[in-house]
């Protein structure tokens, strides 16, 4: 079963990034729902490069799920946006912001927000099923029950519920070397 441990090693990666998991399209459709229009090679150190009014997004199959990693972004936090990245699939998202002192972890399906979440809060959570991934919480130790509770930090679990609800367990390693993504203007 996939637990935190399985994502210790982002501690010490980006302190800003995105990581959104699409059911029910490819990989091309995922970028133009983005609002990238010209989907080509991106260089590896391109996503890496912060810009104030767009950012990089890359996109990486992974069986029936497509991964796309935005480096300094934070699209899928818009309800709407987010909804609809799921039309006619699925989708799953992880942010993590350090400097924000906040995250933010969601599910939709169809285009229906099920729930979302800050990882530090997961007390408080919102969409038309909001309780759909209680148990696997309190598994991961993120007790949706405890208004009371606060954690520093509960990217590393964000992840493991996100892994837990797709199949797919996001690494690294997914965006290096040749990468397939664009621009997406803020």
């Amino acid at each position: 079963m996939i637990t935190a441990a399985d994502y210790a090693w982002q501690d010490d990666w980006q302190e800003i990034y995105t990581v959104t998991f699409v059911k029910g399209v490819d990989e091309k459709e995922v970028l133009r729902r983005y609002g990238v229009t010209e989907p080509g090679e991106v260089a590896y150190d391109d996503l890496y490069e912060p810009d104030d009014e767009s950012s990089t997004v890359v996109a990486a199959r992974v069986g029936e799920w497509v991964l796309v990693l935005e480096i300094n972004g934070w699209a899928t936090i818009d309800d709407e946006f987010f909804a609809a990245l799921s039309a006619g699939g699925e989708a799953v998202t992880v942010l993590r912001h350090d400097f924000s002192s906040s995250g933010h972890f969601a599910h939709a399906v169809d285009g229906e927000l099920r729930t979302r979440f800050d990882p530090n809060d997961p007390f408080d959570r919102k969409g038309a099923v909001p309780d759909a991934l209680n148990d696997a919480l309190r598994d991961l130790g993120l007790d949706p029950d405890d208004e009371d509770a606060e954690w520093d930090d509960g990217t590393a679990e964000a992840l493991a519920l996100a892994s837990r609800v797709t199949g797919v367990v996001f690494t690294a390693g997914l965006f290096e070397g040749s990468l397939y993504g664009g621009i997406l203007e803020r």
